[in-house]
């Protein structure tokens, strides 16, 4: 990391205090069960740069992007930013979003990421939020979904931006699995652990241990 790119905080919400700096072009993946808020903890994520001037490219593919939307603007406690541009990957559509087909058509899902990235240009940095991948799973076979994972992180790479998507590892069986972590720089798992939510970090420097998150 060169001296004029600054790190991702990924904000005082995140458990590990070690792992909320992350390098520009890092591409995160959060596995969680069903139970688990997968994609209220990724909003935080996203969130915690959208507070720094950040821009914010949020693609969301099972749930309409009007929704999404209002879920994530309640995160940010912001009602409106022109940083945030909206992916309706469910074939929604409604006003101020960019809608896409289904979640399975890759070649609308990149042309809407690129016109996404181009319109928050200005902004410091950028961060791109996919939610989900379990989606993307019911419309295409997992080569397809791997495919555009790794177009997605090398995106993320070429433009110093980071990545954050979101996967149930119970929609899918071990090598799918496997697969589709191989697409990304470091995984954060959530899971019900006692009382509460836990999560663990695994990425270049090793595995941590289980905090609450």
């Amino acid at each position: 990391m060169s001296d004029d790119e600054a790190a991702f905080d990924l904000g005082p919400s995140f458990p590990h205090e070690s792992s909320r700096q992350m390098a520009p072009g890092t591409a995160i993946l959060v596995l969680g069960p069903a139970g688990v808020d997968r994609r209220a903890f990724a909003y935080e994520l996203l969130a915690a740069g959208q507070r720094r001037a950040e821009g914010v490219v949020l693609v969301s593919t099972d749930v309409p992007g009007a929704a999404a939307s209002g879920a994530y603007r309640e995160v940010t406690g912001e009602p409106g930013d022109e940083r945030l541009f909206v992916v309706d990957a469910t074939g929604t559509g409604g006003e101020d979003v960019h809608a896409v087909s289904s979640p399975g058509s890759l070649t609308e899902l990149g042309t809407a990421l690129t016109r996404g990235f181009r319109e928050l240009a200005d902004t410091p940095q950028t961060r791109v939020g996919l939610c989900s991948l379990t989606s993307m799973l019911d419309h295409l076979d997992r080569g397809g979904v791997f495919k555009f994972c790794t177009t997605l992180s090398r995106e993320v790479e070429r433009g110093g931006m980071l990545g954050v998507a979101t996967l149930n590892p119970d929609s899918c069986n071990e090598q799918t699995l496997a697969m589709l972590t191989d697409a990304f720089d470091v995984v954060v798992e959530l899971d019900e652990r006692g009382s509460g939510v836990s999560c663990r970090v695994t990425g270049p420097d090793g595995r941590s241990n289980w905090s609450p998150v």
